[in-house]
């Protein structure tokens, strides 16, 4: 039996998740990954080079498309010599000299704030698993793929704008991005939900689909946000090729760690990795202290699902019944 191992690692005050869920959801709908591209040569010189002018070069000679979130400064200087090193070092170089991060996205290369970076990824598969429940012809606007581009001194709000209306789709709260100004760009083909994450992130927000999918909300992001194993990988200049995996007779393992987190979070998060469907006993809504704000620790090393589950919720008194995709709260004895 073959086991997909599934990581939660605890930095600060969040938690982050990995599993093999969130993999092969992020995979099943990208485009064949950058692999030629990220392991052409590259030779070059850059001495008192503008960032945004070297990526550029890059783009064009190595016929990729790289995305530079705007709160990065385009004009910082690069200094960097290569001399026939794979694009996917010369980006981990990059990144590495200017605090960045790097990941791919549908075929093409953000490279933005590591955070961002680590996170675009599980945006994109949440974004995509909020339409799980909606018939395909709803799903179908958000899924459709095109190439788009827009001139010099575009605003970010009304390229959304455009997007949403050619699909059908109301941008409930446009005034929720600033005012910006963007240089031309033109992008590989993407669907809309990709596209729509890509723009946002660069504010530091995401999109809210409605529950029928006819409607997207500007929100902010909210951390800790889950991590997909596909992203984290992306960025280390020590990925390599892995072996495929056959998808029969999997076993789903996974490893938490955690020290004084609200329950109730931490249910959020799994289930939203998981695409569980969460149910909290009436009873417990009913007391009069919340039981979805108790704080627990655990530490779980290779277990199953319900062994996770138990580790996360006997501390709070707390015990589950687990069907399928349904997983209920209840009391403890």
């Amino acid at each position: 039996m073959l086991r997909f191992q599934a990581v939660i690692f605890l930095l600060g005050a969040g938690c982050w998740l990995v599993t093999a869920t969130g993999l092969e959801q992020a995979r099943s709908h990208a485009t064949e990954p950058l692999t030629a591209e990220l392991a052409q040569p590259l030779t070059a010189t850059w001495q008192g080079q503008e960032l945004g002018v070297v990526l550029e070069r890059i783009s064009a000679s190595q016929n990729v498309v790289i995305w530079l979130d705007r709160r990065v400064d385009p004009q910082q200087q690069v200094a960097a010599r290569f001399q026939n090193e794979p694009l996917r070092g010369v980006l981990d170089q990059l990144s590495s000299s200017h605090a960045l991060g790097w990941s791919e996205l549908d075929g093409l290369i953000y490279m933005g704030p590591r955070e961002s970076a680590k996170e675009i990824a599980t945006l994109a598969a949440t974004a995509r698993n909020s339409l799980d429940h909606v018939s395909a012809t709803a799903r179908r606007p958000w899924q459709h793929k095109e190439s788009v581009s827009w001139p010099r001194l575009s605003e970010p709000r009304e390229i959304l704008s455009a997007w949403l209306a050619e699909a059908g789709i109301e941008l409930v709260n446009r005034v929720a991005l600033p005012h910006d100004l963007w240089n031309a760009k033109k992008l590989p083909p993407l669907t809309l939900i990709d596209r729509v994450v890509l723009l946002l992130v660069g504010f530091d927000k995401t999109c809210e689909i409605s529950a029928n999918s006819k409607s997207c909300r500007i929100v902010p992001i909210e951390r800790p946000l889950p991590i997909t194993r596909d992203n984290q990988e992306s960025t280390s200049s020590e990925n390599r090729k892995r072996p495929s995996r056959t998808r029969q007779n999997v076993e789903q393992v996974f490893s938490l760690r955690l020290e004084n987190q609200p329950v109730g979070k931490v249910v959020e998060q799994l289930a939203g990795q998981l695409a569980l469907e969460v149910v909290w006993s009436p009873a417990l809504l009913q007391r009069e202290m919340d039981p979805r704000t108790s704080l627990v620790s655990c530490d779980v090393t290779n277990g199953n699902l319900p062994t996770l589950l138990k580790a996360v919720l006997e501390p709070a008194g707390l015990e589950f019944e687990l069907q399928e995709k349904r997983l209920e709260i209840l009391p403890g004895d």
